[in-house]
């Protein structure tokens, strides 16, 4: 659609580096596009979209969060708590072989079972997708230097 459109019509790339040393830090570079978006219907007609027009290969769409849920559903608290141990992202174009998962979780989502992937490893990922250097150090605003992917290593087979 036309929202799609203007977004994929943007051609600066912008990342967003998250994690508990650098929240919110952003390191804005010339080149293809990476776009950050979230919902599923949006989702899919935005890289339907970007294939369409040719533009998906060139643009990285990643969808992650910050925590996973626990499996179990507290009810004296009306939902599910933080679970760093076990969550989902979503890597599509910029290079990304598509179509396949990567990893999984035991039976009853607590654990890793297969193939884990640590949150520097995923930003490696992220990086190396877009043509960033892992060594490139950005700066806090308390000038605290931080490298991209911290000690992540990418994740090459998705490629």
């Amino acid at each position: 659609g036309d929202a799609a459109a203007r977004l994929a019509g943007v051609r600066q790339r912008l990342m967003e580096l998250l994690s508990d040393l650098a929240l919110g830090l952003q390191v804005a570079l010339t080149g293809e596009n990476i776009l950050y978006c979230f919902g599923g219907v949006a989702l899919g007609t935005l890289i339907g979209d970007l294939e369409q027009r040719g533009l998906l290969q060139e643009t990285l769409v990643v969808l992650a969060t910050e925590f996973g849920r626990t499996p179990e559903i507290k009810e004296d608290r009306d939902g599910r708590d933080h679970y760093p141990k076990v969550f989902s992202g979503l890597l599509a174009g910029g290079g990304i072989k598509g179509g396949r998962a990567w990893g999984k979780s035991d039976k009853e989502g607590r654990e890793v079972a297969e193939k884990p992937v640590t949150v520097p490893d995923f930003n490696a990922t992220i990086a190396h997708a877009v043509g960033l250097p892992l060594g490139f150090v950005v700066h806090s605003p308390s000038d605290r230097p931080f490298k991209v992917a911290d000690k992540g290593a990418p994740i090459l087979e998705l490629f």
